[in-house]
Parts: structure tokens; sequence; C-alpha cells
């Protein structure tokens, strides 16, 4: 019974072991099995001209440090049954029991069993403690090893009857907790069990961490124009050869091309975002999927085609400018709500706040370039024209100048993004959005609160003492503000 309490506790670290390999194989294939659903979910909601989803490839890489990680707890089990059968056969066939039959007492032998059985479970715990990088079990085991592995082999070898110690061993091993881990390790993984949070963050860190997918990059060759979309010529519809969709190409002029490689790097960016905030960035960021070359040149660009709600009745855009419009029936835009000018306000702050995450800033800011409209009853803002992204901290970026969103000399590209969500922020504060305003008007809508406009005065008054967080963060709270009370009507 003493080598059987031993052989517990020789075994413990390896029980370790195996359990630790089996839940790391367990929380790998539920992250596996999450972003399958990512990809697919994906694949289900957008149809632009991505490369498959990363989280496709990032899902079978985890699968196979999964079957890896079941592997090596089988090898430690393995590993187990063939000390606990050598121990077995050791005692029934090499006639070392004194109380087997009568025979005599080989003493020599003895000590050389012993010995041996010793030296390789102190060899097999090393390795296994090595394995599960625990230094201080390791210590723990060890000392315990010394003081009754000893004892207890020594007792059962030399007086123990064999065919007792065998049963007794038997049972022992099959009331163990390495039994039980057995016949765990072997079952099927188990994946439609809650998400635990060792899953979720390898599925997270299997789409975010290491190299940077870059997006796809399309001959110009291959791009067929077709007609102008609004009154800008240089934005068409477009198709690519063998590719059945339909995009809108935007072709930069000869002195808006870029160097292709850092300009794709750059772009590609975006799938650095964790998956939650990718997602967002899919409602509230309209980015290129793909970058138009001629070479080593970047010509243009590829965008999806924007759809729904932010279209006027005609089929045209749904620009910021429309939130001011004095005639929707004869344009055909969307009239809104004082509270959903507020979620607008939010999205575009949002999509700001992306960006400048990304170590990126859209440096053109203006009416024009955010669409809104309303989804339910809820409003929506989607941050356009964001192939001239340059870096947030660049102040030799060129600074494009835009009637009424003038911002002060000296700044980063960052900060001149922050004072202009801010103004556009006051413009739609007022009682009715006003297309010029320099700040917030002193009767101001409910939900914009003391708080929010102190805030949107600091930054306009001192830019560079503000940031895009703690605006995005504010107009949530504004938003939250909004629907606790009864909707007002512009």
């Amino acid at each position: 019974m003493a080598l059987i309490v031993a052989g517990q506790i020789l075994t413990a670290p390896v029980r370790r072991l195996i359990g630790r390999r089996r839940d790391e194989a367990g929380h790998l294939y539920q992250a596996a099995a999450e972003l399958r659903r990512r990809a697919a979910a994906r694949r289900a909601g957008h149809s632009g001209a991505r490369r498959a989803d990363p989280a496709a490839a990032a899902a079978r890489k985890l699968r196979r440090r999964a079957r890896q990680a079941r592997s090596d707890g089988v090898t430690a089990l393995c590993g187990l049954i063939i000390i606990w059968l050598g121990a077995q056969i050791t005692v029934w066939r090499a006639e070392v029991n004194a109380d087997w039959d009568g025979l005599p007492l080989d003493t020599d032998r003895v000590a050389t069993v012993l010995t041996a059985t010793l030296l390789t479970g102190l060899l097999w715990l090393w390795w296994a403690l090595r394995r599960a990088g625990d230094p201080a079990a390791r210590d723990r085991a060890l000392a315990h090893t010394l003081s009754l592995a000893v004892a207890g082999a020594v007792l059962a070898l030399m007086f123990g009857p064999a065919p007792e110690t065998t049963v007794l061993s038997a049972a022992a091993v099959a009331l163990s907790p390495i039994f039980r881990r057995a016949v765990e390790l072997t079952s099927a993984p188990r994946v439609a069990v809650p998400l635990s949070d060792r899953a979720r963050e390898l599925a997270d860190g299997s789409t975010t961490s290491g190299r940077t997918e870059l997006l796809d990059v399309v001959a110009a060759e291959r791009v067929r124009h077709q007609e102008a979309i609004g009154w800008h010529e240089h934005i068409r519809a477009a198709t690519i050869d063998g590719d059945p969709r339909s995009f809108v190409y935007k072709q930069f002029s000869a002195d808006g091309r870029r160097e292709l490689k850092p300009y794709l790097k750059m772009l590609s960016r975006i799938n650095r975002l964790q998956p939650d905030r990718r997602d967002l960035a899919a409602r509230i960021l309209l980015w290129p999927v793909a970058v138009v070359a001629d070479g080593d040149t970047a010509t243009g660009v590829l965008y999806e085609r924007i759809t729904a709600p932010f279209l006027l009745v005609g089929g045209d855009l749904q620009t910021g400018d429309y939130l001011c419009d004095e005639e929707p029936d004869y344009t055909g835009s969307r009239r809104t709500t004082v509270r959903q000018r507020a979620e607008i306000a939010r999205d575009v702050a949002a999509a700001h706040e992306l960006l400048h995450s990304l170590g990126l800033a859209h440096g053109d800011t203006a009416w024009k370039n955010f669409a809104y409209g309303v989804r339910g009853d809820t409003g929506v803002g989607l941050l356009i024209d964001t192939d001239g992204v340059v870096a947030a901290g660049d102040r030799e970026a060129p600074r494009i100048h835009q009637p009424l969103w003038e911002t002060p000399d000296g700044l980063t590209p960052a900060q001149r993004d922050l004072v202009r969500v801010a103004l556009l922020t006051a413009r739609l504060a007022h009682p009715e959005p006003d297309l010029s305003a320099a700040g917030p008007p002193a009767k101001v809508v409910p939900w914009f609160t003391p708080e929010l406009r102190a805030l949107v005065e600091r930054i306009l008054a001192a830019p560079t003492q503000g940031s895009i967080g703690d605006l995005t963060d504010a107009l949530r709270g504004a938003v939250a503000v909004s629907d606790r009370r009864s909707p007002a009507r512009p």
C-alpha cells in the first residue's frame, strides 16, 4: 500500500501535465470554433474584395495546436501506463518477491530492481515537471518522492505478495485522478459550452498578433470603369475582371498617387483591430477593400457600394450636409430627430477614435466626408473618404483646407481631427443643425449636457489638451442621457 501511495505522489506532476494539456486542448478547440463562427458571420455580412478572412486560417492553426496538446497528454498517459505495466511485470516475472512460492530473498536483485525503478521514476518526474513548467511543484514532488517512494518500494518489493500488490495497484489506479483524466483526455472535445476567457483570449490574439494581413492589390488593367457616381468624375462604378461584384473605384489624380508598399501597409492597419472593434469599424467606417496599383504605384482604391440607410431617396449618397437641409422633401433626404443626431455624432467620433487607435488620422473631416441614415429608430453615421488617411502625429502631412472647417496652425493631423469632430458636435447641438457655427449656442438640445459643453469648448479653445477618446465617451454618455428622456423632434 505504501508503494501505491508513493506512486500516486510520483505521478502527481504528470497528472497536472495531462490536466493542463487537456484543458488547453479544450480552450483551443473552443477558440477555433469561435473563429470559424466569426469568419462565417463576416462572409455572410460583407461582400468586399478582401481575401479570405484571416480568422479562418487562424482557426485551422488553433485546431492543429489543440490536436498537438491532446497528443502530448496521450503521450504522458502512455508513459504512465508503461511504467505501471513494467512494475507489475517486474514483480511477477523477475522473482524479486521473498514470499512468492517460498523463494529465498535475493538482496542484490531487489536492490537492482529498486534502484532502476527509482531512477526511472525520478527521470519521468523530471521530464513531466519540466513540461508542466512548475519549478515549485518539482521541488515539492522530489521531496515527497525521496521520503516516501523509497520506503514504499522497499516494503512492496521485499515483503508484499505479488498478486495482492497488483490487485491493490490496479484498484488504486482505477480510483485515482489519473484514470479520470484519461477518460476526459480521450473523450470528444466539447465546443458548444460557453466560451471561456482563455478561449476568447486565444481567438482574439490569433487574429491580431503577428504579421498584419494586407489588403488585396488589384492591377489597374483589371479594373473596368463604368458610369461616374454623383458629380465626381474620379469616382466611378467599376468591376474587376473575373469578379461578378460591383465596386466603387476612386481614381487618384496624378499628384495624389502614392508609393504602393507603404500605402498598402498603412491601409492594412485596419486588420490590427480586435474582432469586436473590427466589427464596429465595419459599421461606422467605409474602408477600402483593395488598392489599385500600376506597378509600384497606388493609383486608386476600391470600396464596397454604399447601401441604405445612407442613401437619399433618389439613390445618391446622403452626406452630412443634408442634416442642415431646409427642403428634405425636395432633395429626398431623411429627417432626423434630436436624439438621432446625437447618435450620428457619436458614430462619427467613434470612427475617428478607431483611426487614432491605429496611429492614423482622417485629415479631412467635414460635412461631405461622412454619411448618415436612420436604421430602425437609431441614427447611424459612416465616416467616408478614408483612403486619404495619414499618420496621426505627422505634422508634415498635407493639410487639406475646407471652408468652414479651418483649424489652428501647428496641430498634428489627429488634433485637427479632434477640433473638427468637436465643431461638428457643437453644430449638431443647435436646435436646428447649423452649417457654419463656430461653437455651441446658448440654447442647446437636451443631450448636449453641461459636461459635454465644457469638453467641446475646451477642445475648441485648446486642442492639444483634449483627446478623441474623451469626446467619444462624452457623446456615448449624451446618447444615454437622451435615451432616458422623451425624444425631442427638430
